[in-house]
């Protein structure tokens, strides 16, 4: 999780700041993401550990504390503001 959150996460932050990404562009994202983190074979069929919406809860709520793009992405656009 570390590297995920240390390089898959963090690479588009910069122009989520200014841009708003469209939709399809982050759910690519996300779903490269959700591959990384979660070891599929060549058919798409895999061991998934935890669903995707869980690790995307806060921490708080028992998940791991990363944020879906879009909503990362408005609150990027907000600070900029």
């Amino acid at each position: 999780m570390t590297l995920l959150k240390s390089t898959l996460w963090n690479l588009p932050i910069y122009f989520m700041s200014l841009f708003t990404i469209p939709t399809n562009i982050a759910s690519q994202l996300e779903k490269t993401m959700r591959d990384f983190s979660q070891h599929t074979n060549e058919n798409g069929s895999g061991l998934h550990w935890v669903k995707w919406g869980e690790v995307c809860r806060t921490k708080q709520e028992g998940g791991l504390g990363i944020r879906p793009l879009r909503v990362m992405n408005e609150a990027l656009k907000t600070k900029c503001l």
